[in-house]
């Protein structure tokens, strides 16, 4: 969760900003990315950023070996702008932040 934390140290007042925006973007009703990212802001922070750190979709034979597993083999960037665009544009915010 660097991107986030990064933020509250360098810009307190903007991290407190998108804090809230992010807490408000976990309460709206949505399809989740996984199964775990509906566990509480911080995870579905953390499970947005590995999808939209993962550039492709794992391919070939995987066998995962539970259902978040399998949810999580189906993440990706292109898969989370498509599925949560309002935490997409939140990372790309929180990463932008730090370059």
């Amino acid at each position: 969760q660097t991107p986030d934390y990064s933020r509250a140290v360098c810009y307190p007042d903007l991290w407190r900003d998108w804090l809230q925006r992010l807490e408000s973007s976990f309460a709206q009703p949505r399809p989740w990315l996984t199964s775990y990212a509906a566990t509480s802001p911080h995870e579905y922070f953390a499970e947005g950023f590995a999808a939209w750190a993962t550039l492709e979709r794992p391919r070939g034979p995987a066998v995962p070996s539970s259902a978040l597993a399998a949810q999580r083999l189906a993440c990706d960037r292109q898969h989370l702008a498509a599925t949560d665009p309002w935490l997409y544009d939140l990372i790309e915010e929180a990463v932008a932040a730090l370059l």
